[in-house]
């Protein structure tokens, strides 16, 4: 073999691994901190089912084969006004307006991670937040039903608790959790 064929066959090979860090580097995935990678499409081996899903490092993902979807971990503010709670439904006690402000969030959790995966993925945040307001006004109603509304007033942060972990347990069967709820204000509603 000449210099030049030499020199040429030490290119073609620099070329090849190049190109094969390239495209090694473009199918591998980083996982920021606050997301979690979906990745579908190929089974693993001793895995029940057809996705995994990371929430940090990275991975390799097969072309063809696989595809990535992400989902937000991020914590939604949910500053709620429900005017026309019933307190005391048995003596029919007064209608409450409640103001609250709770933390929801799809759950980090690996096993519920997987419930969300297959429940919330591809959803806007808009419909996971419904999800969470829809849970926390159905527990508060349910609540706020069986106390005076100078119970309600007076125990604030004990309503807010049963309330915040009535919703969980709803919202843990497809893969959010309620960090925290707090009532900020209970009156009387107006009428009128």
């Amino acid at each position: 073999m000449t210099g030049e064929e030499i020199l040429v066959v030490m290119l073609v090979v620099m070329v090849t691994m190049l190109g094969g860090v390239l495209l090694y580097a473009r199918h591998y995935k980083r996982v920021p901190p606050n997301r979690a990678m979906v990745v579908y499409g190929l089974r693993r081996p001793g895995s029940p089912i057809g996705f995994s899903v990371i929430t940090a490092g990275g991975r390799y993902i097969m072309p063809i084969r696989e595809t990535v979807a992400w989902m937000s971990l991020n914590v939604h503010t949910l500053e709620l006004t429900f005017d026309d709670v019933g307190s005391d439904v048995r003596n029919h006690g007064p209608r409450l307006r409640i103001q609250l402000v709770a933390q929801a969030r799809i759950s980090g959790d690996g096993d519920r991670l997987l419930v969300a995966a297959q429940n919330l993925l591809g959803k806007p945040d808009e419909e996971i937040q419904r999800i969470a307001r829809l849970a926390v006004e159905s527990h508060l109603r349910a609540v706020c039903a069986s106390l005076s509304a100078q119970e309600v007033g007076a125990n604030r942060d004990a309503v807010a608790e049963q309330v915040r972990e009535r919703a969980e347990k709803d919202l843990e069967k497809i893969g959010m959790e309620l960090p925290s709820l707090v009532l900020r204000e209970v009156s009387a509603r107006r009428e009128g």
